[in-house]
């Protein structure tokens, strides 16, 4: 019976894709604020706000079902677009924009403010994809917010 029930998702030669697409951001009086997202090699989607890294949703894990997850599997970030101050949106995990790179690894992105006496936000917008065997299985966009303004 078990193996019935699992039968369909072992003959699944790849998961589903999916991902989120939502603003994350970070507020901060004391300390740089830093809003980020990273992708794990176990197929979760992590947000960073606040300074603590959550699970953003099992339902917009970027593959569904997990064990579908591997090194196969590409992500790249484009169109980085800013509007507010200066900060840079940070490749923590890339070497630059537009640049295809395994997800066998956990990859991290960032949008950081920390200058305290520059009023207002920083924020970025990008496009994030994922692909497999050269074919894109998901796309969507990300907006990150950061805001470190000393009290």
């Amino acid at each position: 019976m078990l193996l019935g029930l699992l039968a369909p998702i072992l003959s699944t030669p790849i998961g589903t894709v999916t991902l989120s697409g939502e603003g994350i951001g970070d507020s901060q009086s004391a300390q740089a604020a830093i809003a980020g997202i990273r992708f794990n090699a176990d197929g979760t989607v992590d947000k960073r706000e606040a300074g603590v890294y959550t699970q953003i949703d099992s339902a917009t894990d970027w593959i569904i079902p997990l064990v579908k997850a591997s090194v196969n599997y590409d992500v790249r970030v484009t169109n980085v677009t800013a509007t507010g101050g200066l900060a840079g949106f940070n490749f923590v995990s890339a070497a630059s924009e537009d640049t295809w790179i395994d997800l066998g690894s956990d990859r991290e992105w960032s949008c950081r403010d920390n200058n305290s006496t520059d009023l207002g936000d920083y924020s970025f917008t990008c496009d994030f994809e994922i692909r497999i065997g050269g074919s894109t299985r998901a796309s969507t966009q990300y907006t990150f917010t950061a805001d470190y303004e000393a009290v």
